[in-house]
């Protein structure tokens, strides 16, 4: 990714939106963190959006929100990055990993349903990559056990299903706007959504230690965690260009989809499920020696992620999880921004398929 380029098609737009910021003399809490939490909770389908400092934050305050803490435990995913289950572990409940699907590596319900306990406050899924989880199964054995379904959606703002955005699929959701995300800051910067607005409330005083709302009274866990003025002006200028930047990685997925070999692939989008296109992630048994030899040809990629959660040290012994095992040494990112024109993807499309059919696969 160029974060240079893609940020400084906006420039005089930022430059103004600073300005306002500055001269307004008001860098916390105030009209600009307020504007995007409106805006967002709209473009979610949610009724309540409370602006954190990133997307770690935002995973913690939805925890923290739902009373979850010390003796529960949360179903969450192997196949993410290390905040998703940490911030389980940050309230003092205990992560619980069920694998993921072959196909699309999203968090397995027949897994999840395995290990529910009587200390089971939680499902917390993952839209890996941008691919929305498999809400109707969860949704049916989170209301049949009397237990939440919480959306990490740090991927996939933009992702939907059947007509209903990303962050309003469950119980409530965490946002990142880290820099590389699709809607990212300039800087750190996430939000919780939820609809009930008991919750709502939870979470606005856990972003400021559990403040109570009356000046130096605090009434509930909570941790320094507010969203600033200058990042909320920042997501307010790219959530107006957010919607076209979307349509065009859409069509950078379909070319590579449609030129790529079939075996690298993960599945398709089932039907009335809208993908955000976070990542392009393929596949395959020589994961290493494939990066290696892309590097050498001039195709850079990534590795998201290369140590399965329940292999983290912290987390202590775990029980296996083979898919998800696969999944750590198998999956490769290829580019996808507003950088690669269509010949840098066509280069990528040749270097990738050429590579693979020489070393045994595609």
């Amino acid at each position: 990714m160029n974060l240079a380029e893609e940020v400084g098609e906006l420039a005089g737009e930022l430059r103004d939106a600073f300005t306002e910021v500055i001269e307004s003399g008001c860098f916390l809490n105030g009209p600009q963190v307020d504007h995007f939490e409106r805006e967002l909770a709209r473009r979610c389908g949610s009724r309540y959006a409370i602006g954190v400092g990133s997307g770690t934050q935002a995973l913690q305050i939805l925890l923290l929100a739902h009373g979850i803490g010390r003796g529960d435990e949360v179903i969450t995913t192997p196949a993410s990055f290390f905040a998703t289950a940490k911030a389980i572990a940050m309230v003092g409940a205990r992560p619980i990993f069920a694998d993921v699907r072959p196909g699309d590596y999203c968090i397995d319900p027949d897994a999840v349903r395995r290990l529910i306990t009587p200390r089971t406050r939680a499902i917390l899924a993952v839209h890996l990559y941008g691919r929305p989880v498999d809400v109707a199964a969860l949704g049916e054995i989170a209301a049949e056990h009397g237990i939440l379904l919480l959306e990490d959606a740090a991927h996939a703002l933009g992702g939907s299903v059947d007509g209903h955005p990303v962050g309003s699929l469950g119980h409530g959701a965490a946002l990142s706007f880290y820099p590389t995300k699709n809607l990212g800051a300039l800087g750190d910067a996430g939000a919780v959504v939820v609809d009930d607005p008991r919750v709502a409330a939870r979470a606005a005083s856990a972003r400021f230690l559990g403040t109570s709302g009356r000046r130096d009274e605090f009434d509930q866990e909570g941790i320094s965690g507010r969203m600033d003025e200058l990042q909320a002006a920042v997501l307010l200028v790219r959530l107006r260009h957010f919607d076209q930047r979307q349509a065009e990685r859409a069509a950078r997925v379909d070319r590579y989809r449609a030129s790529l070999p079939g075996s690298l692939l993960l599945q398709p989008a089932p039907l009335g499920v809208i993908d955000a296109h976070h990542l392009f992630v393929i596949r395959h048994p020589e994961r290493n020696r494939l990066a290696r030899e892309l590097a050498n040809a001039g195709v850079a990629t990534q590795v998201h992620y290369r140590v399965a959660l329940h292999r983290q040290p912290v987390f202590g012994p775990q029980r296996p999880q083979p898919v998800a095992d696969r999944w750590a040494d198998e999956v490769l990112s290829l580019p996808l921004s507003r950088a690669v024109t269509d010949d840098c993807q066509d280069q990528v499309i040749q270097a990738v398929t050429g590579l693979t059919h020489r070393l045994g696969r595609g």
